[in-house]
C-alpha cells in the first residue's frame, strides 16, 4: 500500500511539473524518443553484424572453393598494332622456343599481384605468338559471378557481355567474375561486373564486363607456360 501512494504521488508530481514547466515535458519525451530510436539503432546493428558474418562465412568458404592459382608466367612484349588497334588479338614476341602452347591463358597482374584473365593463346610460330582476347566476338567462357556463384556465359565483343545469368540470381555491380570452364584455370579473375540488369518479361539477365584495363595501353602480357590444355575454339 505504501509502494502505491509513493507511486501515485509520484505521478501527481510529474504532471504538476508538466503543466507548470511544459518545456520539462518534452524534454523526458525527447529523452524516451532517444532511447527508442537508440534501441532501434542497436536491433539495426545487431542485424547488419549478422549480415556481414553471413558475407565473411560465404567469403570463406568462396576462398577455399577457389584453389591459389600459381602459374608459371613468362613475361612478353605486345607488339603495337596501330593504327589499326585491333581489339580482338594482340601479337606477342614469344612463342614455340620459348615454351607457349596454343591453349595457354594471357594474364595481367592487378595491384593485388592476383592474375586476370586477357586471352588465350590461339596461335603459335617459332617467335611470336597470337592471342585471342576477351574482346574478339568469338570469345567464349563459363564464368560464375559474385560470392553466391551466380553461373554465367561470357561472349566477347568489342564490349564483353555476361549472359545467361540466371533470374534469381543475387548479384550487385562491381562483383568478381571468375573462370570455371575446363579449358582455362580455375578461380582466374576475368573481371567484374558492370550495369547488371533483368528483364521481368525473361528468364535470364545480363551485364556488361568490366575488365579494368583498356587493352590497346597494354604493353607486356604473361604467358603461363605450365597450362598444358588445348582448347578449340
Amino acid at each position: 500500500m505504501r509502494k502505491e501512494n509513493l507511486f501515485l504521488l509520484f505521478l501527481v508530481l510529474t504532471v504538476i511539473l508538466i503543466f507548470l514547466y511544459p518545456s520539462l515535458g518534452w524534454k523526458i519525451r525527447a529523452l524516451m524518443t532517444v532511447s527508442g530510436v537508440q534501441n532501434n539503432d542497436y536491433k539495426n546493428l545487431v542485424l547488419e553484424n549478422e549480415s556481414l558474418k553471413a558475407d565473411l562465412a560465404r567469403l570463406g568458404a568462396l576462398k577455399k572453393e577457389l584453389p591459389s592459382y600459381r602459374g608459371n608466367f613468362i613475361q612478353s612484349s605486345v607488339y603495337s598494332n596501330y593504327p589499326f588497334n585491333f581489339k580482338s588479338e594482340l601479337l606477342i614476341n614469344r612463342g614455340e622456343k620459348d615454351g607457349v602452347r596454343a591453349g595457354q591463358p594471357a594474364v595481367i597482374f592487378s595491384v593485388s599481384s592476383k592474375p586476370v584473365l586477357v586471352g588465350i593463346v590461339e596461335e603459335v610460330f617459332e617467335n611470336d605468338s597470337l592471342i585471342k582476347t576477351v574482346f574478339d566476338s568469338r570469345f567464349q567462357l563459363s564464368v560464375r559471378v559474385g560470392v553466391d556463384g551466380a553461373n554465367s556465359l561470357l561472349k566477347g565483343g568489342n564490349n564483353p557481355k555476361l549472359t545467361l545469368i540466371p533470374k534469381d540470381s543475387k548479384i550487385e555491380n562491381g562483383d568478381a567474375v571468375y573462370s570455371v570452364s575446363p579449358n582455362y584455370p580455375f578461380g582466374l579473375t576475368v573481371g567484374v561486373v558492370r550495369n547488371f540488369k533483368l528483364f521481368s518479361d525473361q528468364f535470364f539477365g545480363e551485364a556488361e564486363l568490366e575488365t579494368g584495363y583498356n587493352q590497346n595501353d597494354l604493353r607486356m602480357v604473361s604467358i603461363d607456360i605450365n597450362y598444358e590444355k588445348i582448347i578449340n575454339q
